[in-house]
């Protein structure tokens, strides 16, 4: 009989720990959960602490870019130019449209005095702090920026959910 309740015990916690990884992988593959940094990510910033997505109006996005910036004098610029390093080849887009700096662990995007400018919630911003999920936009192009992967279904709501 002792046997037996041994045997049931650690049957019951197998089936705990099944139920439990399967919970977690179903969670972690619909982008509900955040996914680990990758190895190494918070010394050597060999891992990208950001990613931004260019949106059209329709939710559909036709590029995107990791945001690496190993050094706080590094920056990340968006435009039309060669040589940046997010480029989105449309008329209203700005050749040095705007660019990304980061003190410390902040990271901010700043307007580089573009004609079309950056909006964000209706308003004009000259610089503003990223956020997960955060959508700005450039005339008819959305910047989608994420500090984690999420599921492309995400994004595109978020994008059809936000104001300009």
């Amino acid at each position: 009989m002792e046997f037996f309740n041994v045997f049931l015990t650690v049957a019951i916690f197998i089936m705990a720990g099944m139920i439990g990884f399967t919970a977690w992988s179903v969670l972690r593959t619909t982008g509900s959960v955040p996914t680990p940094a990758k190895k190494g990510a918070s010394r050597g910033r060999s891992a990208a602490d950001w990613r931004v997505y260019a949106v059209d109006e329709g939710g559909n996005c036709f590029c995107g870019a990791e945001i690496i910036l190993p050094t706080e004098r590094d920056e990340f610029i968006i435009g039309r130019q060669k040589g940046c390093q997010l480029r989105i080849m449309r008329p209203e887009i700005g050749r040095r449209h705007a660019k990304i700096g980061r003190k410390g662990i902040v990271y901010t995007l700043y307007d580089l005095g573009s004609y079309a400018g950056c909006v964000c919630n209706h308003a004009r911003i000259k610089e503003i702090r990223l956020e997960h999920m955060m959508v700005v936009w450039i005339n008819d192009v959305a910047l989608v920026f994420v500090n984690c992967e999420v599921n492309p279904e995400f994004i595109t709501r978020a994008v059809k959910n936000s104001s300009r």
